[in-house]
């Protein structure tokens, strides 16, 4: 497994894919992945109150009592979107390792559970052309206006849960988030007396902060809340102008301005409620949470501000069945699930939401091997100047291996 620990840690610091991605990352820092894993995308993203042996549950830390075995979890993600406005389309997509995870199972019998990983929590890919017409000093100035970002934040985490009650477990994780945004403006001229412009703008972030997790169960019903506190990050960003005349072919560029300056952000705390149901092969669940950017300043445009963001989803899995004689098909757990999310954003006062729907399933191979994937379908956003209507697809997969490293024992009590 050590081996194969290092493989996993090559492959995640390496982006396979990356072309664009939604234009709606460019507000803020970018689309935020409060929940992650295929086995949860597959059920609408519900995984709050939802157990699992094998899954690594990242938005609420006292499920992990529920893992039998440690176990390293790898993930990839990847999305196409269509992007339309009210005289214009273009496809755009990107992929990449999307999480590595390991989780150690110290003593089932007590849920207690350790783990540490490192995730993506926001995403910012996107590119958007445009053109432009101008009176300036009594001048007639058009041409074409490019703008692109890439770049989020990356989450490092660490911690643990415990059951202290039989039917009580809690979690907790110390949280380090890291990252860089880049974002790049560049303006075309039509006109020989006007110049070509760039601006851009990288930003690298690093702060930390904490999350709780809480899960109560009674015989099949199962209640989930986490709260994460509030994030204040260090902020150290580059600005460059730069203006440039093209002169036989070639750019001639000139360094106007470059600035560098410190500054700090605070991202909102967050806070998530979830309940699950299991009826014999079946289980339905659903979640809630709620993260509150109204006074968030990182990134405000002229024609945007923040609001709170909230998300309800809804999912339903056919379980697997685990018995060494079941027929094949029988093993794989099966899902569906639908979404609504009313992102963080508002433009031109429009409030941004997205809606959508998935399947997935979870295939189980070797010993104590799973394979998971989900497949999400849905649109954000609506055709209205300046705004645009995404139609998105996203394919999670995560592959995972188990192996028991501690080995239960024998607990005798005094009469």
């Amino acid at each position: 497994m050590i081996k194969l620990l290092s493989i996993l840690l090559f492959l995640y610091s390496t982006s396979l894919y990356s072309e664009g991605g939604s234009n709606y990352s460019s507000f803020g820092i970018g689309d935020l992945e409060n929940v992650q894993g295929a086995a949860y995308w597959g059920a609408g993203g519900t995984a709050i109150a939802v157990p699992s042996t094998h899954s690594i549950n990242l938005i609420n830390p006292a499920m992990w009592s529920y893992n039998e075995l440690t176990r390293i979890q790898l993930g990839y993600r990847f999305q196409q979107n269509l992007i339309e406005s009210a005289d214009n389309s273009l496809y755009q997509n990107y992929g990449a390792i999307d999480g590595l995870n390991i989780m150690f199972s110290i003593d089932t019998s007590l849920g207690l559970s350790a783990g540490f990983g490192l995730n993506s929590y926001s995403q910012v890919n996107y590119s958007i052309a445009s053109g432009f017409s101008k009176v300036v000093d009594n001048l007639q100035v058009s041409g074409k206006l490019e703008n692109s970002g890439a770049g989020g934040l990356k989450k490092l985490y660490f911690g643990g849960a415990i059951k202290p009650l039989s039917f009580m477990s809690i979690g907790f994780t110390q949280n380090v988030y890291l990252g860089n945004i880049q974002r790049d403006a560049l303006t075309f001229s039509n006109e020989s007396y006007a110049h070509n412009s760039y601006t851009g703008r990288k930003n690298s972030f690093n702060g930390t902060n904490q999350k709780i997790g809480l899960n109560l169960t009674y015989k099949d019903l199962s209640f989930g809340a986490y709260y994460e506190n509030a994030t204040l990050l260090r902020m150290n960003s580059e600005l460059i102008y730069l203006s440039y005349y093209d002169l036989i072919g070639s750019n001639n560029r000139v360094v106007d301005t470059t600035f560098t300056e410190n500054s700090k952000i605070e991202v909102p705390a967050s806070l998530g409620f979830g309940l699950s149901y299991k009826l014999n092969k079946f289980r339905i669940s659903s979640d809630f949470y709620t993260q509150d950017f109204t006074n968030f300043t990182y990134n405000t445009g002229n024609n945007a501000k923040f609001k709170s963001l909230n998300s309800f989803t809804i999912g339903a899995e056919r379980l697997g069945n685990k018995s060494s004689g079941a027929r094949t098909l029988d093993k794989f757990t099966y899902r569906f699930g639908l979404g609504y999310k009313e992102l963080y954003m508002m433009v031109n006062d429009i409030p941004i939401s997205e809606q959508y729907l998935s399947v997935g399933l979870t295939a189980p191979f070797g010993k104590n091997a799973m394979f998971d994937i989900a497949l999400v379908l849905g649109t954000r956003g609506e055709i209205s100047s300046p705004l645009v209507k995404e139609y998105f697809g996203r394919l999670y997969i995560n592959m995972s291996i188990g192996e028991q490293w501690f080995v239960p024992f024998k607990r005798e009590f005094e009469e």
